[in-house]
């Protein structure tokens, strides 16, 4: 067969498939409604998508459960890569090739080998379905056959379910441990497992040690902000408090008819159904809850997914208390904020991306004004009280992409990814009178502060450079002051 287009490659247990790419794009999934269908277990429904352009073909993971690899380098949810021709990528254990070749055979060997390189559980499995057409042969012409293979087919499905959940252990085991920043590891973390559980939502909430409370830390589907949720959220904590009591994975076939739960307001107005609690520990310590659940079906997590969730949920606690060390690193003890040197590494991260993507990030450089007064007048426990309420004011302000930090002393930084310089600007100002608003008590004299802020765009600087960077921000900063302090200022290029 010749192939004259762009095309991708690949086999599976019902053979080997080629499909021609024409301009476009293409959701490859497990669901029947995708555009390109692949009928195995370890591929999520939707899993990736390529989008074909003139002369170039883009692949990106959609948050699959099972991830995705180029080349054998994984890649991370959501980012999205180019494939060249040649070049193999793997959806969960199946394996692709994107050719411009015309010899079908040679390209038919690759995917071959390719496939033949795959995880250990892919072998099991491979073996697994092998060895269940071999018995099918065999039980064909024996008496009561019918009965003996639907044995063999529900417990092969049954291995192949905790093999395919052993893949998720192994892809949680390498993804998390990566993750240093809390709350995308929890978000990851939260992907994973209500993925692989069929969950239509969840969130984890962590335990607060120093004031002993629950608090909610990421949600996935779940929006706290409408009020049936909230009636949701309440009767959550409920089950949270139980399993956190009990140290006990936590399992609700149908919340409705549960004796201890079904009179909870929320579940009268929601109907919640199964419900499914897993706690964190590490040792003794308490670290937070695991919660999803379902509103369409009855008995939704089983009890046999325990051991895999036992598994998940040390693997997560383990990954969180490393994340939460390396939090305390980066971090002021004062101000709560990221400490400066973590703070230059990603805005060196975030020009390398804005340069690459040609999208715009700014930079705000904020100092408070006569800081050196404030000490001088009502003391140093004065100051510390203002940086701290600062510093609560711009993580407040502060969306889920951008970076607070504290630069020094009274000086802090905040890094604004995909963001023009009106848009900057904007901020910089809702930050500068929410701060003035604020009102601190020292010694029965009440008294205010002010701050000044430095605004720089990518777009403005020569070099996609750190420092460059940092200093056209201090630059406008310096003008803000030197221009009567209490106002936001631009920087400009001589």
């Amino acid at each position: 067969m010749d192939i004259k287009e762009t095309s991708i490659l690949w086999t599976d247990q019902n053979g080997e498939h080629l499909f021609v790419l024409e301009k476009g794009t293409y959701i490859i999934g497990r669901d029947k409604l995708a555009d390109i269908v692949i009928d195995h277990r370890g591929v999520s429904r939707q899993h990736a998508v390529l989008t074909i352009r003139e002369g170039s073909v883009r692949f990106k993971d959609l948050e699959s459960s099972t991830g995705s690899s180029i080349n054998g380098i994984p890649v991370k949810a959501g980012e999205e890569k180019a494939l060249a021709n040649g070049d193999r990528f793997s959806l969960g254990r199946i394996g692709f090739i994107l050719t411009e070749s015309k010899n079908h055979v040679e390209v038919s060997d690759e995917i071959v080998a390719l496939n033949k390189e795959t995880s250990e559980t892919g072998i099991l499995l491979n073996n697994l379905n092998l060895v269940q057409t071999s018995l099918e042969k065999l039980l064909k012409d024996i008496p009561e056959s019918d009965h003996i293979l639907q044995k063999m087919i529900e417990m092969n499905e049954r291995i192949e379910k905790h093999l395919v959940q052993y893949q998720v252990l192994q892809k949680v085991t390498q993804t998390l441990g990566q993750i240093l920043d809390i709350k995308t590891m929890l978000k990851t973390a939260l992907h994973l497992v209500g993925s692989e559980l069929g969950a239509d939502r969840g969130f984890i909430i962590l335990y607060d040690a120093a004031i002993h409370k629950m608090n909610s830390m990421v949600t996935w589907h779940f929006d706290l902000n409408s009020s049936t949720t909230q009636h949701d959220y309440s009767f959550s904590q409920t089950l949270a408090n139980e399993s956190v009591k009990t140290g006990k994975i936590l399992i609700l076939d149908n919340a409705m008819k549960d004796p201890k739960f079904n009179s909870a307001h929320s579940i009268l107005a929601s109907r919640i159904l199964s419900v499914i609690c897993i706690p964190l520990y590490r040792g003794t310590e308490t670290l937070g809850v695991i919660y999803l659940d379902s509103l369409s079906r009855e008995g939704q997590f089983q009890s046999v997914h325990e051991d895999f969730l036992k598994t998940f949920a040390r693997q997560t606690s383990m990954a969180l208390h490393n994340a939460k060390l390396y939090t305390q690193a980066v971090t002021d003890d004062l101000s709560g904020l990221f400490l400066r040197k973590y703070m230059e590494q990603r805005i060196k991260e975030e020009l390398a991306r804005s340069q690459r993507h040609q999208r715009p990030c700014c930079l705000l450089m904020i100092d408070i004004d006569f800081f050196k007064h404030i000490n001088d007048t009502y003391g140093h426990p004065a100051g510390d009280e203002v940086i701290t309420e600062v510093a609560q004011r711009l993580q407040s302000t502060a969306r889920e992409m951008d970076v607070v930090g504290r630069y020094g002393g009274e000086e802090f930084i905040m890094l604004l990814p995909e963001t023009v310089p009106s848009g900057a600007l904007i901020v910089a100002e809702r930050i500068r009178k929410l701060i003035s608003r604020a009102t601190f008590e020292r010694d029965g004299h009440v008294f205010s502060v002010t701050i000044s802020i430095g605004v720089v765009s990518s777009n403005s600087i020569d070099s996609y450079q750190p420092l460059p960077f940092i200093r056209a921000a201090d630059d406008a900063l310096y003008r803000a002051k030197s221009s009567g302090r209490n106002r936001t200022v631009m920087y400009e290029p001589d």
